[in-house]
């Protein structure tokens, strides 16, 4: 599909999104238990999820990262909300948009749940925007994904300390799921490396409108020399990351689906998009949390896109055995 299509759809979807958000601005816990339903009414609605192809999956992988990074860089770990969705639209569940929560392959994670025969049953851990959902795609270490209807939810649950916009819970699952490829897993990392590059971006915006507005000496921080070589070089770290994960989706959607390529992918843009990040709180004078500008949001959603696989070490793994590097063996 054209790219200019793509694009008009996404910014139908962000006008949407931003009219529906407007009046929750000041309300975060609000906005959270908002906008998983906002984002699949405006998807389903603007016919984001069925478009452009014959079977109703949708526009493909790369029209779906575009969209996650877009929601990030406005929303931050909003666009959490509608991953399980573009998951979903992966799987051809393009029918019924029920709310779907989400749970990674970190080991933590996985908890007592089992997996055998293509069902799971048990209970998962820390699953995101398990308070609106009615089912679950959980995905266990080894890479199998199943779809799962959600049995019952614990009160709410244990959250993670810093990481206040990302909803943790335990969810009981019934022993109806259907089993899913593992490329599923792969596609899980593209759309997260659009999630940090759309962090980043809208950081680097924070930073430079910071710049502009900033005055210091009689001139606005952003014509010193040191601050301009910070936004110069955080711009070229996002828009690097930007261009290989682009790359790895359109290569995805023609059909070369790499697990390598989707692991470094996800390497370097959270790797390129936590030091841009970084950069553009040293432009507002931080070098730490900064609680009272908004830059610090992004920090910390960075953190949580890296977070939700046993380690950034495994995709090091994942692309050093593409190479064909042996592996230590005692």
């Amino acid at each position: 599909m054209d790219d200019d299509i793509i694009e008009s759809l996404i910014a139908a979807v962000g006008e949407v999104l931003d009219t529906e958000l407007a009046g929750l601005a000041s309300d975060r816990a609000a906005r959270n238990r908002t906008t998983l339903n906002r984002v699949l009414t405006s998807l389903g609605e603007l016919g984001y999820l069925t478009a452009g192809s014959e079977d109703g999956s949708g526009l493909g992988l790369y029209a779906d990262a575009r969209l996650a990074a877009t929601l990030a860089e406005s929303w931050g770990s909003l666009a959490w909300a509608a991953l399980p969705t573009l998951l979903g639209n992966r799987l051809g569940e393009a029918e019924g948009y029920a709310p779907t929560a989400l749970a990674f392959p970190e080991p933590n994670t996985w908890s007592q749940a089992q997996l055998e025969g293509g069902t799971v049953t048990g209970e998962l851990r820390f699953v995101l925007n398990a308070d609106s959902a009615t089912r679950v795609l959980a995905v266990s270490p080894s890479g199998a994904a199943v779809m799962a209807s959600i049995a019952k939810r614990r009160e709410s649950g244990d959250s993670v300390e810093g990481f206040s916009e990302t909803i943790h819970d335990s969810v009981f699952l019934a022993p109806d799921g259907a089993a899913v490829t593992g490329e599923l897993v792969s596609a899980v990392r593209i759309l997260r490396a659009s999630i940090a590059c759309g962090l980043a971006a809208g950081a680097i915006s924070l930073g430079v409108r910071y710049a502009q507005e900033r005055v210091q000496f009689g001139h606005p921080i952003g014509v010193y020399g040191e601050i301009r070589s910070i936004v110069a070089r955080a711009a070229g770290l996002h828009r690097s990351a930007q261009a290989l994960v682009d790359q790895v989706a359109r290569a995805w959607d023609a059909g070369s689906r790499s697990d390598a390529d989707a692991a470094q992918a996800l390497l370097v843009a959270v790797e390129n998009s936590t030091i841009a990040i970084e950069r553009m709180q040293h432009v507002h004078g931080g070098y730490g949390q900064m609680a009272e500008f908004e830059i610090g949001r992004y920090m910390r959603d960075v953190r949580i896109v890296g977070a939700f696989d046993a380690s950034l070490p495994s995709l090091e793994d994942i692309v050093a055995d593409d190479f064909g590097l042996p592996r230590f063996s005692s």
